[in-house]
Order: C-alpha cells, then sequence, then structure tokens
C-alpha cells in the first residue's frame, strides 16, 4: 500500500460514503432536500475514538515493522510518531514504576489534525513501547479535540489534566481523566474548569494547557490564557476534590513584553529555586537574549510567594537554541532527578518528507539542575547504556583544512569536545551526515561569540528554515566542553556543561555517514567518540 493511499484512506471512505448517500438522495428527493443533508453530511464530525485510533496505529506499525526502508528511516533511541502526526509532550510522568510520555497525537495523517493523546511507557528512557490511545475527542464537551496537558501520580490512580476544546466555537476549557496507567476515563463533571472560574474578562479560545500538582492534599493547576492586552498569562486554580475548582492568582502574565499568547506551561521547584517554564508565541528576536522571531521556550526562574501565589521573576533565558524544539515539560524521577522533554519540530515549518508515514520526533529525555538562577542540561544518563566501540584521542587541526578522525564516523553516535580556544582563532567548523553532496554543519564562531547551524545542503527537498545562531560566553579559561548526541536525523548539542543546548533536525540521505572538521588556525581537539546501538 502507498503511503498517499494509506495516510488518506480516511478522505477516500468518507468521499465514497457521501457518494453512496447522494445517489440515493437524488433518486428519492428533491434537489432542496439533497442539498441540505450534503451540507450537513460535509459539515459533521469524523467519529473519532480510541478503538478507530488504535486500529489506525497498529496498522500503521505493522506496515512498518514490515519494511526495513521503512525502519530505516525511524529514530534508534528518541520517541517518534508511532502513526501520523504528533507535536507536545504530554502528561510526562512516572506511574507504577514506569516512566510515561502521551503526546498530542493525529494517527489519521503525517499533518496536523483533530487532536488525540498518544500513549508509550518506558523502563529506561530510551525504549519505548506503545499503548493504545489514552484520549480521542469522543465528548459532547472535547469534540473540538483534545490538547495538552499534564498527569500526575495520586495514589493508585493516574490523573490527567486536559484541555478540551468544545466543536465549533473553539472555547477551550480544562477536563480531568483518570485512569490505572493503560485506560483512562473522562469525569462526568468535564469540563473541570471553565469561564465560570475566572474572575475577569478573557479571549475564550485562548485558555489552555494544564499544569496539574499536588501540595498538602491540595490539587493545584496552572493554566495559560490570554488576556485583555492580546498577550498570556500564567493562572492558578486550586481544589480539594478535583470536582470544584477556585481560582487563585495571575502567577506571571507577559504584558506584551514576553511573547504574545503564551502555551505549555511547568512549574517546579529545583536546586533551592523555583521554576515555569513557557512556551511564548510571536517573540522577536534578540541575538544578545537569545530569543528568536516566532515560537520560543523560556525558563523564567525566581520565587512562587506560596501565600499570594505570586511569582517573582529573578531570571529569564531561552531553554534551548535550536530550530527544533518547542513546549518542553517536567516531571520528577523517582530518585529525585528533574527531567525535561520537548517536541522536536517546531510549527513554522513542516521538514518532514512528505513520503514519510510519520511525522515528530521527542528530545532525549534531560536532567535539569539549577546553578545561580540558570538552567543546565545534561542528557539522561541511561543514554550512557548505549555507548560501544569507544575511542578517544587528540587530534590538531591544521588552519583551513576539512580533516577526518579516524574512527570517528555514523548516524548513531556521542561525540564528547574538549579545547582551549586560541587567542588568534576565529572559527571552527564541524560538518555532520556528511555524503557526497550532502551535510550539515555546525560553527563556531570564537572572533563574535556565535554558534550557528545550517542544514541548507542536508539533501532534503523540503523548503524549510535551514539555518539558526545563538550567542554564547567564552569562558575565562577559554577552555570549552561539549557533547554532542546524534539519531538518524537528529543532533542535540550541549555547550559549556550544558549551559547551551542546540536541537536540530536534518534530513539526510541514510547513506551519509561522514564527520569532518576544520578551523581557521591550527587547532587542537581532545574527543571521545562512541556509536550508540
Amino acid at each position: 500500500m502507498s503511503s498517499a493511499l494509506f495516510l488518506n484512506e480516511e478522505k477516500i471512505f468518507s468521499s465514497l460514503f457521501i457518494f453512496f448517500i447522494a445517489s440515493i438522495l437524488i433518486y428519492k428527493c428533491p434537489v432542496t432536500k439533497i442539498v441540505i443533508f450534503l451540507m450537513v453530511i460535509y459539515n459533521s464530525p469524523m467519529d473519532y475514538s480510541i478503538e478507530r485510533a488504535d486500529e489506525k496505529q497498529k496498522k500503521c506499525l505493522s506496515i512498518m515493522e514490515a519494511s526495513e526502508f521503512e525502519k530505516s528511516k525511524r529514530p534508534a533511541f528518541h520517541l517518534a510518531s508511532p502513526c501520523g502526526w504528533i507535536n507536545d509532550p504530554n502528561g510526562f510522568s512516572f506511574f507504577n514504576n514506569k516512566c510515561h510520555l502521551f503526546f498530542q497525537y493525529h494517527p489519521y495523517s503525517n499533518k496536523w489534525g483533530p487532536m488525540h493523546w498518544g500513549h508509550a511507557v518506558t523502563s529506561d528512557l530510551l525504549r519505548w513501547n506503545f499503548l493504545e490511545p489514552a484520549l480521542a475527542p469522543d465528548s459532547s464537551f472535547d469534540r473540538g479535540g483534545c490538547f495538552s496537558g499534564t498527569a500526575i501520580e495520586d495514589g493508585s490512580f493516574h490523573i490527567i489534566a486536559y484541555t478540551s476544546v468544545i466543536e465549533g466555537n473553539a472555547i477551550q476549557n480544562q477536563s480531568i481523566a483518570i485512569g490505572d496507567g493503560k485506560k483512562y476515563v473522562k469525569k462526568n463533571s468535564n469540563p473541570a474548569i471553565t469561564a465560570k472560574n475566572i474572575p475577569f474578562d478573557y479571549d475564550k479560545a485562548h485558555f489552555r494547557d494544564p499544569k496539574l500538582w499536588k501540595e498538602n492534599e491540595t490539587y493545584f493547576l496552572g493554566a495559560v490564557l490570554k488576556t485583555d492586552d492580546g498577550s498570556g498569562a500564567f493562572v492558578i486554580f486550586k481544589s480539594r476534590d478535583l470536582e470544584k475548582w477556585d481560582f487563585v492568582s495571575v502567577a506571571d502574565r507577559s504584558l506584551c513584553e514576553l511573547g504574545m499568547m503564551w502555551e505549555c506551561p511547568d512549574f517546579f521547584s529545583l536546586d533551592g529555586t523555583d521554576v515555569i517554564i513557557i512556551s511564548p508565541q510571536e517573540m522577536k528576536e534578540d541575538l544578545e537574549l537569545g530569543f528568536h522571531d516566532g515560537n520560543n521556550s523560556v525558563v523564567m526562574t525566581g520565587t512562587m510567594d506560596r501565600s499570594s501565589w505570586k511569582f517573582f521573576r529573578n531570571n529569564v533565558s531561552q531553554i534551548d537554541y535550536g530550530i527544533d524544539f518547542y513546549a518542553p515539560q517536567t516531571t520528577l524521577a523517582p530518585d529525585g532527578r528533574r527531567l525535561m522533554i520537548a517536541w522536536m519540530h517546531r510549527w513554522e515549518g513542516f521538514s518532514t518528507p512528505d513520503d514519510y508515514l510519520w511525522s515528530g520526533m521527542m528530545t532525549l529525555p534531560r536532567e535539569l539542575k539549577i546553578e545561580n538562577g540558570v538552567l543546565f542540561q545534561s542528557p539522561a544518563r541511561e543514554i550512557d547504556a548505549l555507548r560501544k566501540n569507544g575511542i578517544a584521542g587528540d587530534e590538531n587541526l591544521p588552519p583551513e583544512k576539512e580533516i577526518e578522525i579516524k574512527g570517528v564516523k555514523g548516524r548513531f553516535f556521542d561525540l564528547l569536545l574538549s579545547f582551549i580556544v586560541p587567542q588568534n582563532c576565529e572559527w571552527l567548523e564541524m560538518k555532520i551526515a556528511k555524503g557526497e553532496n550532502c551535510c550539515s554543519k555546525f560553527i563556531f564562531d570564537f572572533k563574535n561569540k556565535r554558534i550557528s547551524f545550517d542544514r541548507s545542503e542536508s539533501g532534503t527537498r523540503k523548503d524549510c528554515e535551514s539555518f539558526r545562531e545563538f550567542r554564547f560566553e567564552i569562558p575565562e579559561d577559554r577552555k570549552i566542553n561539549m557533547r554532542l548526541i546524534c539519531d538518524i536525523s537528529s543532533a542535540e548539542l550541549f555547550v559549556c556543561d550544558g549551559r547551551y543546548a542546540f536541537t536540530n533536525v536534518f534530513y539526510s540521505p541514510i547513506e551519509a555517514d561522514g564527520i569532518t572538521f576544520a578551523a581557521s588556525h591550527e587547532f587542537r581537539l581532545e574527543y571521545e567518540f562512541y556509536q550508540l546501538k
């Protein structure tokens, strides 16, 4: 079965059904009744259900499993869509000693569509098993979509909070579902939080992405909404029983200064600091602060006043400077680590090749820490278990000559670099996924203190944004450590021990596996290189 047929069979069956009904009506009914009836059919929602989504998912997974070519396009150790489209991570949480990750999901096409919640579990943060989808837009209060949210373990229950959209009028509310790790049931009292719970005017089409947590036997729910100035705010509610919710506060807001609408909030405490993560839309580029035009993901560190539930910021910064990073979400692991995962894609450009049966991946889970109000990230330590065939050494790069390092090549690898930036060196260039006529490259511009990624020669046939750069500080001792983890079509770079993260996706021919280095002046490079199973 071709990809095109597989992905569009829903439209084919719908068209045949309409044609069949129309044929009967033409034979038996007046023309006016025919027109009215066809208009009703055309505007009626599809019959979405968990069972139907699960059937589609299983069908897609079986097609990919039977094809070595299809399998070769999928990431080896990142969660990728099992079928169709995925975007935001949802409900990232631990329950019954397993890590659960839900995700925004449209299993019927590799383009965005009516939102479901997909569901996967893992025991090692690397190998994910897909379960039956958890939510489908099958209820009167969420037929417009089951949008982003979070989940918590509460005794023997796994509780989901999500945005339910009423079909037709696009009104967004917050709803609750309770499950056992496999099956989830929406509460009869849904929607749980609506405009009635908010004591001021706001844009009712922009109230979403609940963050659920529990303190001292009280449930708290933070969500984002668009205020009367057109920009976003983080608001908090509380409840003792998940039924009756009271408005608590506007904890923080943009005031049109930190983007416009906010999305995907998270709130937690780490290393003695309170943290809010949000993804603001319509940001303006500010290279000095690390922001780019459009959607960004931002970390705000400071203090949450538990009496007023007002947040006082100390620092605001970009989380990841790459092209493909959005809507991060965190969870607290049983061993005390704060872990974060994000959608490894972007809204402003669709880069997935058209012949893929799926679109969308997640980043590696990352361990977080706060030092002096600054966020540091590193790949979850579980990735070390995949290392094999390690080599280490140092290499002297001749001026302006591109070289290979013996044994350093591939598309699945973990590369650690350490070097002292020579006073007279202006740049270092590293190419990955290098083939006969393609490559993607990182350029470290030491003169202007910028790091960039360029995928314009990656070999893709899609017209999408290909270049991104950010400003970084060279340490006083001029020593830089960095780590690059590559899967088949993604590169996650961590610079200065995780002070800067830089995530980018590229789609290159599978056989392109070269890695090369070049520098403007003589350059000594220490390295460790591991292939990843």
